[in-house]
């Protein structure tokens, strides 16, 4: 599976191998979680990735890393925004954006 920075993604599952398995408290993604990719490290048994809106990078200094400790990305699949939810949003910005009233009469000879 392909990720890249600033995709957005869903914790599918708990991996024990890959994950950060220090005793320190860290902030990580619950199962069902939508998160940002913030970096990825392409290692040669995992890629592991770290997140926007979990910061862990306070780990660097303590575990002496020049990474911040993440997440392996075999727990986790793109994020897929729902039809509906991508065409009320598309609907809103086209009316929000309009010059002129929006009208629902079809034009004349329009079956």
């Amino acid at each position: 599976m392909t990720f890249y920075v600033g995709q957005k993604v869903v914790r599918t599952r708990r991996r024990t191998k890959g994950d950060l398995s220090i005793k320190a408290a860290y902030s990580k993604p619950a199962i069902g979680d939508v998160v940002t990719i913030k970096t990825l490290n392409h290692w040669q048994k995992a890629t592991i990735l770290t997140f926007i809106e979990h910061d862990n990078s306070f780990l660097m200094d303590r575990l002496g890393s020049q990474y911040e400790p993440g997440f392996d990305a075999r727990s986790f699949r793109p994020a897929v925004e729902k039809g509906t939810d991508a065409g009320v949003a598309l609907l809103k910005k086209i009316v929000d954006g309009a010059k002129y009233p929006v009208s629902t009469r079809q034009p004349e000879g329009v079956v």
